[in-house]
């Protein structure tokens, strides 16, 4: 493990971002503003609109294609569209909306970069031709930008905490009452853990980040994130993200980052039986909500009783409804598409319910609205219900995506690794992170 003063050293933010520009343009020279751009591969130009249109469509999913492709065609010929379908890279999305020929019609596998296109323009508002209660309510925020909708929701990503019950009952907790709120959560977690005779740690109540770094959800729980719900605004240094990364630290003052990891393998994923949870060494932990149905669990362990329940967010924050940070394939249609009316109406007819059924099989996500679960596949799923009930009462919540993400991300990963493993101040060193993106994201978007 590196020292804190050599992370520190080796974290110099200003020659990332610098080195992120270098195909383009030198440290001190102007960033490339958000252009229009061609796409690496233009679809060949468009008749006129007839009576038979031959629309655009790209499959931008990350996996699934094939079958996807095979979806839409069938579709596409029922209601009598001739439909022209690419497979593209994700990458390329953004410089075919931005040009002057774009697909008529786009097929995401996530929702993260919506915002940005919406508040760059280059998304059609969807408001007058989708009806937003044929989809979970927090789907539809995740769609939604100032008041008008611009995605429509295909399916859904997000994660829920489990709970061992018997360990609950044990500690004289509740069995069937989850934390509340994340204060709530650490007060549980301290009652949660025991430590043997000679101090070595022998249960553990809750830990963050195990295989997975979490750091962006409890980010969205606390209510802040690096990038602004505008996607505008870069704000890694907000008082919410200070707060969101303090709060994850304390577990490792506590508990002692050396002593967790004697306690069980420190890398290992929920799909693993050698997870603590499994184990019942570890009393509570995040998963995606398809690694909460009863038979993955009894694949690992048996006799596990456990409970499901949504992350909770600070006590802080009040809401009627429990924020969500939610993924999900969406569909999106160009504001410069030359087929307009074909485009919405391919868009409305894959919004129907036995085509969302067959997309969340496809895509391994849960079906974007209530009506899929009225199908025999769902009926027979014993957690649908649940999971049903936590969309309609939780406010969908994104992790906003720009231009400048991957590097963004990766400095923010930097700044957990120094803050949860060497006990560093976050402030400082998300006051560098800010003042190295936050310019370079304005120049992008500068018109």
């Amino acid at each position: 493990m590196r020292t804190l003063k050599a992370l520190s050293d080796w974290l110099v933010f200003p020659l990332l971002a610098c080195t992120w520009l270098l195909f383009a343009t030198s440290c001190g020279a102007a960033a490339p503003t958000v252009a229009p751009a061609e796409p690496a591969k233009p679809a060949a130009p468009l008749p006129e609109a007839t009576e038979q249109r031959s629309l655009q469509v790209w499959i931008a999913t990350n996996k699934s294609t094939t079958e996807i492709q095979s979806l839409v065609e069938q579709r596409s010929r029922r209601i009598g569209l001739d439909v022209d379908l690419h497979f593209s890279n994700p990458d390329l999305v953004l410089p075919a909306l931005q040009g002057s020929d774009p697909p008529d019609l786009i097929l995401l596998s996530t929702n993260s970069p919506v915002a940005f296109y919406a508040s760059s323009g280059l998304l059609l508002d969807l408001s007058s031709n989708l009806d937003p209660e044929a989809f979970f309510p927090a789907l539809v925020d995740t769609c939604s930008f100032n008041d008008q909708l611009f995605c429509m929701p295909w399916g859904a990503d997000f994660q829920v905490l489990l709970w061992n019950k018997q360990l609950f009952t044990a500690a004289g907790l509740d069995p069937d009452t989850p934390p509340a709120s994340l204060e709530q959560l650490t007060d549980m977690a301290d009652r949660l853990t025991r430590f043997g005779l000679e101090g070595q740690l022998e249960q553990l109540g809750f830990l963050p980040v195990l295989s997975i770094n979490q750091s962006v959800l409890f980010a969205r729980m606390f209510g802040g994130y690096w990038v602004d719900d505008t996607a505008r605004q870069i704000t890694a240094n907000s008082p919410k993200v200070i707060e969101a990364l303090s709060w994850e630290q304390q577990f490792y003052f506590k508990y002692n980052y050396e002593n967790l990891s004697t306690l069980f393998p420190y890398a290992v994923s929920l799909e693993s039986s050698e997870h603590p949870f499994y184990s019942e060494k570890l009393a509570m932990v995040v998963a995606d909500w398809d690694q909460a149905r009863p038979d993955f669990i009894a694949a690992h362990n048996t006799s596990l009783e456990f409970g499901v329940s949504p992350i909770p967010g600070t006590g802080t924050i009040t809401s009627d409804k429990t924020p969500l940070l939610l993924d999900g394939a969406v569909v999106i249609l160009p504001a410069r598409a030359p087929h307009t009316e074909g485009a919405i109406e391919l868009m409305q007819a894959l919004g129907d319910a036995d085509v969302l059924a067959e997309v969340a099989r496809l895509l391994g996500q849960f079906p974007a609205s209530p009506a899929v679960l009225d199908t025999d596949e769902f009926q027979s799923e014993s957690q649908a219900t649940l999971f049903a009930d936590l969309l309609n009462a939780s406010s969908g919540l994104t992790t906003v995506t720009t231009p400048l993400s991957p590097e963004l991300e990766s400095a923010m990963l930097q700044v957990g690794e120094l803050v949860l493993y060497q006990g560093a101040d976050p402030s400082p060193l998300l006051d560098q992170v800010q003042s190295a993106f936050a310019p370079l994201l304005q120049e992008m978007i500068s018109p």
